[in-house]
């Protein structure tokens, strides 16, 4: 932090895109290349061979500070034309991190995968989407969903540098509709409110899934784990195999202030998800799933969010969450974190 109080820039992201008609019937395809480093810190919540970290040490997780670069080039093609969009798309993934010496446990010791890893993997999937957004009163409505299939299998060099081999499911369906505006005919928007509802599923499966895989919560709209989509709770302190998430929220919208992209939005939201399984052995050191603890559960959180939309770019502002099943690592009974953007 700068002052004590301010984010402080700690790497920088970088990405590179070309689309246009691809080579199937003009439809469109896209090719990228994401490049990017920093300095991190990663919470870590479990073992080299799955156990919680509560159960062999006297801590409940681990800081692991790092400097860490990847290049992530990427390919889609889409095969039908929308709203039902079916797609093809590849990728391959690098990642090198350089742990710092005086780490607890460095990542090299716990998982392979965290220290330097080469991943490529074919991403077939489907999407369908009539999602539409009221610019001057800032609602959305419609619906957007979509499946996505990864594969990488060891025979696509995921065995080079580190080693990878597992498919992943996921889908996720999101929903928005108008609750109410007071002025809708008016130009800036006074007050209004809408309705937004997201199911999601991401299930993994393999010989050697990567921890870094189970962690996040993939698909179309990647997140980070279960925290990331169940606000207050840590993004990776439940890695699973399996994982679900159910958000429901009210978008209080207005007044615009003077110019019909500048608005304060409250989210008022519960969020619910499910957890279980994570792979220890084949990939981590020898482990008996009964040995694994905490490796299945419920999460639930309600809250809010107070934020300002600037000119239609992003929403920045504060979340406020309580835990309502499930504890968070730090045992604390309410959790508050800087929000950029919408949740979904």
């Amino acid at each position: 932090t700068l002052f004590g109080f301010l984010p402080a820039p700690t790497g920088v992201d970088v990405k590179f895109g070309i689309s246009g008609d691809g080579v199937l019937g003009g439809l469109p395809a896209s090719i990228s290349l994401a490049i990017g480093g920093g300095y991190e810190v990663e919470e870590v919540y479990r073992t080299g061979d799955g156990a919680n970290l509560t159960t062999v040490a006297d801590v409940s997780r681990i800081s692991i500070d790092r400097f860490a670069v990847y290049v992530e080039p990427a390919f889609t093609q889409q095969l039908s034309a929308t709203p039902l969009d079916l797609y093809f798309g590849a990728r391959v993934y690098f990642r090198e991190n350089l742990p710092s010496p005086n780490a607890i446990h460095s990542s090299g010791s716990y998982f392979p995968d965290e220290i330097r890893l080469l991943e490529t993997s074919i991403r077939p999937g489907i999407r369908y989407k009539t999602l539409k957004t009221d610019r001057p009163h800032g609602d959305m409505r419609g619906i957007d969903t979509g499946t996505l299939i990864e594969w990488a299998p060891s025979f696509l060099g995921n065995r080079i540098v580190g080693t990878a081999d597992y498919a992943r499911l996921n889908a996720a369906v999101r929903y928005y509709t108008p609750l109410f505006d007071i002025a809708p005919d008016r130009k800036l928007n006074l007050f209004n409110a809408y309705f937004a509802g997201q199911v999601a599923a991401d299930w993994l499966t393999g010989t050697s899934v990567p921890f870094h895989e189970q962690a996040k919560f993939g698909g179309l709209y990647p997140k980070q784990g279960m925290g990331g989509n169940i606000r207050g709770f840590e993004n990776f302190e439940h890695p699973a195999l399996f994982k679900s998430a159910l958000n429901l929220e009210a978008r209080f919208v207005g007044p615009a202030f003077f110019i019909e992209t500048i608005f304060p939005v409250l989210v008022t939201f519960i969020d619910v998800g499910y957890f279980s399984g994570f792979k220890a052995d084949g990939y981590f050191k020898p482990a008996n799933d009964s040995d694994i603890e905490s490796s299945n559960g419920v999460l639930a959180s309600a809250g809010a969010t107070i934020s300002l939309n600037l000119m239609g770019i992003t929403y920045i502002g504060f979340t406020f969450a309580v835990p309502l099943a499930g504890t968070r690592a730090d045992d604390s009974g309410i959790d508050t974190a800087l929000a950029i953007g919408l949740h979904f």
